[in-house]
């Protein structure tokens, strides 16, 4: 991952081809970014942060 964008959103690693989008790094920056602009993140302790993130993830799409 290259750098951060802002305070809470990441920067997607530049790749051309659908092999490299397809890393762990892509999906878990589209992951982040995706939680971060539902969710207030900045505000919240380490521990309601990971609360929140599981609560997130199992709810369907």
């Amino acid at each position: 991952m290259r750098a951060v964008v802002s305070d809470i959103f990441l920067e997607m690693p530049r790749c051309y081809s659908g092999r490299c989008q397809r890393t762990f790094i892509h999906d878990t920056a589209v992951l982040w970014n995706t939680f971060a602009s539902v969710v207030e993140v900045i505000r919240m302790s380490f521990q309601q942060l990971k609360c929140t993130a599981h609560a997130w993830l199992r709810t369907p799409a």
